[in-house]
């Protein structure tokens, strides 16, 4: 596990519950208090596909940018937990962009946290990177 337990490590399990064939997955947890960012770089060739998992309930708004072009791709797309707050349940999962994003792209993911700057909300910004 890459957290420390026995579990599956969760790239094997992010890759598994992918539908088709992707050719390489960039995941990156993204601590937010406030406004944070994540980058990932789209190849030519390539094609992505970005999802967010979270169990926040307070949520956050994203927004997709490709940094060079400067260009807004998706806007404030809402994502927060949709259960009961029980810690052992599973995160809620909710893909933001409505279409692949083709490459070259230098994709920007930005996020406004709903929560506030005093309390810290954990998402999991999952790239899914698939050949054109």
């Amino acid at each position: 596990s890459d957290y420390g337990g026995k579990g599956q490590d969760t790239n094997v399990t992010l890759t598994q519950s992918m539908a088709g064939a992707a050719r390489r997955l960039v995941t990156n947890v993204m601590y937010l208090r406030g406004h944070g960012s994540e980058v990932c770089l789209i190849h030519a060739n390539e094609e992505a596909e970005i999802e967010v998992f979270t169990n926040s309930s307070a949520g956050a708004k994203f927004s997709v940018t490709d940094a060079d072009a400067k260009s807004h791709i998706v806007d404030n797309v809402l994502v927060q937990h949709v259960g009961s707050g029980v810690e052992s349940e599973q995160p809620s999962r909710k893909v933001i962009t409505s279409q692949r994003i083709t490459g070259p792209a230098n994709v920007k993911v930005k996020a406004d946290s709903n929560a506030g700057r005093f309390s810290t909300q954990n998402f999991l910004i999952v790239f899914s990177i698939y050949k054109k």
